[in-house]
Formats: C-alpha cells, sequence, structure tokens
C-alpha cells in the first residue's frame, strides 16, 4: 500500500448545465495525504465538483492539477483515482476476493502479484476471512469495507468517496467512521470525501470545504469550523 501521497488543487472550477450553474468558481487545494470532505446539503454542488475531479464530467471553466500537473481533460481511466461510490457497486455474481481483484485484471497484473495485493488490501480492512463470499452474503458495513479494499488495492494517486457511509444505520456508520479515519492514517494517502452529514465531516477531517448553491461557502480544520 506504500507509494506516494499527492497534492490537488481545483482552481477557478465552474460547471454549467444550460442556464443553471452547479458549481460556481471553486478553488480549493488539497496537501498530500490530506482528508479532505466537502460538506453541504443536496444540491451544493459537492458531487459535481467530485465527478469533475474523478474525470466523469467535465468542467465548464477552471483547471484541476495534480502535483502541478493539469488533468483535467485527463480520461478517468488515466487519472489512477479510486473510487467509492454511495451504493457500493460491488459486482453480485463475484467473489469478494473477485471484486478487490478486478482494477488488478484492468491493469493486466500477473496472478501472483494480484494475489498478494488482494490479500493485502483484504486485511487492510479486515475482511481476510470473507474472501471467498459473494456480496450479498455480507452486511452493509462488510460490502463497505469491501468497496474501499478494491479502491485501494492498486495504490491510486487519490482516493475518492462519494457519500460512503450514508447507506448504513447510525450506529454502524459511527464504527466506519473510526475505521476510515484509522485507514486514512495507515495508508498515508490523499483522501476526498462527499457528505451532508456535518458530524460525519467533523469526525472525519483534516479540512472541511462547506458549499451552498455551487458555492464555496468557508474552508478550514474541523474546529475552525465548529468554532
Amino acid at each position: 500500500m506504500s507509494g506516494a501521497a499527492h497534492a490537488l488543487a481545483l482552481t477557478s472550477l465552474t460547471k454549467r448545465y444550460g442556464t443553471f450553474t452547479a458549481v460556481e468558481s471553486v478553488s480549493l487545494h488539497v496537501e498530500r495525504g490530506q482528508f479532505l470532505t466537502l460538506l453541504g446539503p443536496s444540491g451544493s454542488g459537492k458531487t459535481t465538483i467530485l465527478m469533475c475531479v474523478a474525470g466523469f464530467v467535465a468542467p465548464t471553466e477552471g483547471a484541476i492539477t495534480l502535483d502541478g500537473r493539469d488533468i483535467t481533460a485527463l480520461p478517468p481511466e488515466r487519472r489512477d483515482f479510486g473510487m467509492v461510490f454511495q451504493g457500493y457497486a460491488l459486482f453480485p455474481h463475484m467473489t469478494v476476493a473477485e471484486n478487490v481483484a478486478f482494477p488488478l485484471r484492468v491493469r493486466k497484473l500477473g496472478a501472483a502479484e494480484r494475489e498478494a495485493k488482494v490479500r493485502a488490501a483484504l486485511d487492510l480492512v479486515q475482511l481476510e476471512q470473507f474472501a471467498g463470499r459473494l456480496p450479498r452474503q455480507l452486511s452493509g458495513g462488510q460490502q463497505q469495507r469491501v468497496a474501499l479494499a478494491r479502491a485501494l488495492v492498486f495504490a491510486p494517486a487519490l482516493l475518492l468517496l462519494d457519500e460512503p457511509l450514508s447507506a448504513l444505520d447510525k450506529k454502524l456508520r459511527a464504527e466506519l467512521q473510526e475505521e476510515l479515519k484509522a485507514l486514512h492514517r495507515r495508508v498515508g494517502r490523499t483522501f476526498v470525501n462527499v457528505t451532508h452529514d456535518q458530524e460525519e465531516a467533523l469526525s472525519l477531517s483534516d479540512r472541511v470545504a462547506i458549499l451552498n448553491h455551487g458555492k464555496l461557502v468557508q474552508e478550514g480544520a474541523p474546529a475552525e469550523l465548529y468554532e
């Protein structure tokens, strides 16, 4: 899981759909290895920003740079970012190990290397003993951890999290917050998370960016924002 963390910068990022402005001139800098959360209500532009960073949505204006290199026009598959979706997006017909191995197959890694990396990723999320199970045989929290292992298995430059805990009940959400925080510390990569849950944003992040109506309202360390 070793490898360098990366710094991410958004400069005057804007996304319009016809006359509707989803994101308006947002500038942000995420330091290497930082955990940044984009916090805001539904429709605040936070997911649009995440999708622009992932490369699934092309911004209307502005730039996205990774370690000073402009990646605004780079296709998603060449960005080498890990992504965890709200609904986990696991393949139902594949075992846990096969799900986690999928990004490595796409990258044409040899079987032995693939196996070792899958083992290490499952070990990281404490699911080694579930390698042979299918997603439907797991709890919501376990499925979430498989999605995290799959997103981290190829040592991505950046990990993007789209409301990763929103499908879980309150108790499990609190548990997974702790796990996610510990996981971030262990892998030392740059995480960008999206949530509408204030408590989650404050407890998980090094920095929080608050968005409303497509604009960046405030940004800072959780303690500053809380005050």
